[in-house]
């Protein structure tokens, strides 16, 4: 009897050696899983950062150019007004440039922090300005189910003025059905 309790012990010894042991590795593997999607992650929030700046440096550099035109056709002091908001674009861009994407993301945290209104309303007006370049980036109105029944209607409605005129006034129809 005490032989078989000996061996229960030392089988379930060793099966809380061998739990250790895979818990061990499995969390080793989670945080090399971990380390690697932390590593591509980074990677492409870099990327996408470094997409921004050359985007926003284009856009800078072809403003300046506007400016320069600005200042030939007579509008001097326009042109300097832009030119120091170019620049200040410039420099923001600049910071971009050189700060990495969880450094920015610590300073906007800050900032928030800070001045809650303030992230507040650039917030609502950067969306605001997303949402007016999108729409005009399509190229035109949005189609709207709502605009084609208006149109429809009114499409309805210009025919039957016209048989009215047509037949001196009176197409025939009852009251109800003009009313539709």
């Amino acid at each position: 009897m005490r032989q078989e309790t000996t061996t229960a012990r030392d089988v379930k010894q060793a099966a809380r050696e061998a739990a250790a042991q895979v818990s061990g590795e499995v969390q080793k593997g989670a945080q090399r899983i971990l380390s690697e999607v932390k590593g591509a992650s980074a990677d492409f929030a870099e990327d996408r950062k470094n997409d921004a700046t050359d985007y926003l440096d284009d856009v800078i550099g072809a403003a300046k150019h506007g400016t320069a035109e600005l200042d030939k056709k007579g509008h001097a002091r326009t042109a300097a007004f832009v030119n120091e908001t170019l620049d200040r674009c410039g420099a923001a861009t600049a910071h971009l440039k050189r700060t990495s994407p969880p450094d920015l993301w610590q300073e906007v945290n800050d900032f928030a922090q800070e001045r809650p209104v303030a992230l507040f309303g650039a917030a609502f007006l950067l969306g605001f300005g997303a949402t007016r370049f999108l729409k005009s980036s399509q190229g035109g109105r949005a189609h709207r189910p709502s605009d084609e029944r208006s149109a429809s209607l009114k499409a309805e409605s210009d025919r039957r003025t016209s048989e009215q005129s047509a037949s001196g006034g009176h197409s025939g129809s009852t009251g109800s059905e003009a009313a539709e």
